[in-house]
């Protein structure tokens, strides 16, 4: 067990169901703590206060970390919280992540109630966990952001027996076994994400945590699937009304253009998704010239004119997106908003594309280095 796990365990353990905070940030937390939990203040500080309140009402705690998946510096955690005799049971999905160090420096998470399973639905967070096939990491999770983009973005329905095995194994009680009564709930519910901000993976497992809509509402979701033979065999998920954060200082910058094409604003959206995750997050320049036009005007002076060029600096700099927080569009134009990397420089990123009879044809952006989490005086920049 890696430092970084231990201390995550230590937080839920140690400190939640022992009570002994103190000595668990003490063990365990960085110097800083960036909470987004929402009731929970920032701070270690923070974190204690919450804990005081929470101990007082709920003095009998068992906790179960049920599964816990690893990638790069983040750590997942899917747990399961019996308070007070069974008085309280919830389920809860956390992400921490660590610094150099293997301390724990930030926190999202995701709440639901327990259920207990009736007829024949499956429990939703106990069962089998073994994490295997740790060589198919990096192809799991791009078959994971794929059927993200294309089923829950983009709409592509008819590609779900791409990604999903026919006897599919669900976990959420508002959908029935199988892979056709997963697509039928998508359908008519209407599930999209507005954008995946977190995807994990190690081994045979792959979670993402993002916003999607449901019926016309907005929530919070973290979503477990586990792969076999290049599909989704197995889903679980934990989902909670979203709540727009505090001190969001997000802003949005946009030049003169004229806007044309107004019945192409789908398209042209799925276009520059499948870019963006196809080029940026899976690495497959091979497909460059099926988005960009040859002429590309480009308007980043540090980038030649044409596709080429714009091309050759991906690959010179090794430019990457982390996530795309936002995408919008109207019309020819597409402007996009996320976390990339640029020769291994963290930034926060706008691109705006123009766009032509299906290709990109020309490109601005606007960058600026990610602060150090010492450096934040609130949330950052998503």
């Amino acid at each position: 067990m890696s430092q970084q796990v231990k201390n995550a365990h230590n937080l839920y353990i140690h400190a939640i169901q022992d009570g002994r905070v103190a000595e668990a940030q003490a063990q365990s937390v960085g110097d800083t703590y960036i909470q987004h939990s929402t009731g929970v203040p920032d701070g270690k500080e923070g974190f204690a206060a919450f804990f005081a309140d929470f101990f007082e009402r709920h003095p009998e705690r068992q906790i179960k970390i049920v599964r816990t998946i690893e990638d790069g510096n983040l750590v997942f955690v899917h747990v399961h919280q019996y308070l007070n005799g069974g008085e309280a049971q919830w389920v809860t999905t956390d992400t921490f992540r660590a610094d150099e160090n293997g301390r724990i420096v930030e926190h999202w998470d995701v709440i639901d109630y327990y259920r207990t399973p009736e007829n024949d639905q499956l429990d939703q967070i106990f069962g089998d966990f073994e994490i295997k096939d740790l060589d198919k990491k990096a192809e799991n999770k791009k078959l994971v952001r794929r059927f993200l983009t294309e089923i829950f973005q983009n709409g592509e329905l008819e590609q779900w027996s791409d990604y999903v095995a026919d006897d599919l194994i669900q976990h959420n009680h508002d959908i029935g076994q199988g892979s056709a009564a997963y697509k039928n709930y998508v359908a008519e519910y209407s599930v999209t994400f507005d954008f995946v901000f977190q995807l994990l993976g190690q081994g045979n497992y792959v979670v993402s945590y993002g916003q999607t809509q449901i019926d016309g509402v907005a929530y919070a979701q973290y979503d477990i699937f586990r792969l076999e033979n290049g599909k989704i065999v197995e889903h679980w998920d934990v989902i909670d009304y979203y709540r727009t954060p505090e001190n969001d200082q997000l802003d949005q910058i946009f030049g003169d253009f004229e806007i044309k094409d107004l019945d192409k604003k789908a398209e042209n959206k799925k276009l520059v998704r499948r870019f963006l995750t196809e080029i940026f997050q899976n690495g497959e320049l091979e497909q460059w010239s099926d988005y960009v036009a040859d002429d590309l005007i480009q308007h980043n002076h540090d980038i030649g004119q044409g596709s080429a060029a714009y091309k050759n600096y991906v690959a010179e700099y090794s430019v990457t997106f982390d996530f795309v927080f936002q995408l919008l569009g109207q019309g020819n134009y597409v402007v996009s908003y996320g976390q990339t990397q640029i020769d291994g420089v963290a930034y926060a990123q706008y691109d705006i594309f123009r766009l032509e009879n299906g290709k990109i044809v020309e490109h601005w952006d606007n960058k600026e280095v990610m602060p150090k989490v010492e450096d934040l005086t609130n949330r950052g920049k998503f």
